[in-house]
């Protein structure tokens, strides 16, 4: 029951939108480190999704990249950045401080930056991450390390985010300039409706998910919950509490999927064991290196991994089974990699083997 729940909460089962920006704003966030991943993240969640609509939703600012919590990459709708960076921003700045300081970084010198990005990013303007290195250069703030701690800095703060990309390549943007205007929420509101929100789109989930998930201590993320816990659903599970908004219906369910790399299927969680047995979380995760391969969904667990190549005239998609699996699940599991295909507009074939 909780596997299933989270499958519709997420919009994984039976996605409810059609247009890209109501799918991320539902699911409130959705980690976007690997761009070619968290295009198909999102496009799998959209009714009839495909990757080209999910770009054009990032490069129109309907959806914003940027680094809204635990220093890393999501998708966050263009509404919901600037009180989000205000409620974890903080707590994400005085974590790096150290860091910062050690590379050279004090108050001065990221106010110099501050300065100079803001006049190099007027009236528009979007560079890419090399391009600023170059801005920052001549102020003397681009020696190794330098640049990079920075940009996050100055995104965290919400002077900068992502804009649309050039190429290949991200590109930098004034927030001010590529956000709406949004009225100003207080930090204990915020906190409340970073908790609202992560359990209705992410619940059945404890409180040390949610800890987890937004980087807050779990004493923070205790009284955000308590603040509105009268709106949202419990339950307990072998005597663990897991909250979350009403339980949401789906017919005619899909049962297997391919999620991609660093879904928040997954990482939305910091207990992961729900959806994945201990023992096997080093094949879809090796080493301490903090990598996270594609993973094969069956009935809410994670039951094998996949990787793609892309050819000149046909993708060949590998699936990877961690058990021996019979003809009903290889052909639904081909179904999932023509839905990939269809998404990204690619003829595709189907390989199985085992881990």
């Amino acid at each position: 029951t909780l596997r299933r729940r989270r499958l519709l909460a997420q919009q994984i089962a039976a996605p409810r939108h059609d247009r890209v920006a109501d799918v991320v704003a539902d699911l409130f966030a959705v980690q976007a480190q690997d761009y070619l991943a968290s295009l198909w993240a999102v496009a799998l969640r959209t009714r009839g999704g495909n990757v080209d609509a999910v770009a054009q939703a990032l490069a129109t600012g309907e959806i914003v990249r940027s680094w809204p919590m635990r220093n890393t990459l999501h998708y966050v709708a263009g509404a919901d950045l600037r009180w989000m960076l205000a409620a974890l921003g903080p707590r994400a700045i005085a974590a790096a401080r150290g860091r910062m300081r050690g590379l050279g970084l004090g108050d001065a010198e990221v106010g110099r930056a501050r300065e100079v990005l803001t006049a190099a990013l007027s009236d528009g303007a979007a560079l890419t991450r090399p391009e600023i290195y170059a801005v920052l250069d001549p102020v003397g703030l681009n020696q190794p390390g330098q640049g990079l701690h920075l940009i996050n800095r100055l995104a965290t703060e919400c002077l900068i985010c992502h804009g649309p990309v050039r190429g290949k390549q991200a590109t930098f943007v004034l927030a001010d300039d590529w956000l709406p205007v949004t009225a100003p929420v207080g930090p204990e509101q915020a906190m409340a409706r970073l908790a609202e929100r992560f359990f209705r789109s992410h619940g059945p989930a404890t409180v040390a998910d949610f800890s987890w998930w937004s980087g807050t201590t779990l004493t923070a993320a205790r009284a955000a919950l308590d603040a509105v816990a009268p709106a949202l659903e419990r339950q307990e599970i072998e005597g663990v509490a897991y909250w979350s908004g009403p339980e949401l219906s789906g017919t005619r369910l899909r049962r297997v999927f391919l999620l991609p790399g660093y879904d928040e299927y997954l990482l939305g969680y910091r207990d992961r064991s729900a959806a994945l047995r201990r023992e096997r979380s080093g094949l879809i995760s090796p080493g301490d290196n903090g990598v996270f391969f594609g993973s094969v969904v069956v009935d809410g667990w994670i039951s094998g991994r996949w990787r793609r190549t892309i050819g000149p005239r046909r993708t060949i998609i590998v699936v990877d089974w961690f058990d021996d699996v019979g003809a009903g699940r290889r052909r639904a599991a081909e179904r999932a990699a023509a839905q990939w295909g269809q998404a990204h507009g690619q003829p595709v074939d189907v390989q199985h083997c085992a881990v």
